[in-house]
């Protein structure tokens, strides 16, 4: 008589059945998720944000690459969108070092972020993690202006509502030093 084989042993491919079931499920939750991240890039190069990138010398560099990753077709070719957006961030870094502005700063976490929520589009806790960071960079660009300009207002009334002979002097770390000295 015939020994008796488990059903793993006798029908091998129904082991595999589930892992192929999530990668099926995987990549369709890639082709549902990655057309967000790429209309988030779109909202990159919008006149009134991009405007804000012009004070960086290298700004038509960064939207060549940005108008690049948003015409690659991510159905057939993720993988080249994915280096392009590790190439774009790599760009970014490169750039930030030179040019400490926080608009350019922002913009490289947006892109940071949108690879991240790429390469994690088939986890969706993760993907729709990675999408809020993206949106809050997003916000932060988009409000920087009107944030800039309340404070500055705010200045302004400190300054035109403090009487002068109130304000002698700012005090620098050298004099903080001095009288922190005296006192002891």
């Amino acid at each position: 008589m015939q020994s008796l084989r488990s059903e793993k042993d006798s029908f091998p491919q129904l082991e595999n059945y589930k892992s192929i079931e999530d990668i099926l499920s995987k990549e369709l939750a890639e082709e549902k998720r990655i057309p967000s991240i790429i209309n988030n890039l779109k909202e990159l190069l919008q006149a009134d944000i991009i405007e804000m990138l012009k004070q960086n010398q290298n700004y038509k560099e960064f939207k060549e690459k940005v108008n690049n990753i948003i015409n690659t077709d991510s159905k057939k070719e993720l993988p080249l969108l994915k280096q392009k957006l590790r190439d774009l961030e790599e760009w970014c870094d490169k750039n930030i070092n030179t040019d400490k502005t926080h608009i350019l700063r922002n913009f490289g976490k947006v892109v940071k972020h949108a690879i991240l929520a790429i390469l994690n589009a088939g986890n969706k806790t993760t993907f729709e993690r990675e999408k809020k960071k993206i949106n809050f960079y997003l916000h932060a660009i988009k409000n920087s202006r009107q944030n800039i300009s309340i404070t500055v207002e705010k200045i302004r009334n400190v300054i035109k509502h403090t009487p002068s002979d109130s304000i002698r002097f700012i005090p620098n770390k050298n004099h903080i030093s001095r009288e922190q000295n005296k006192s002891k």
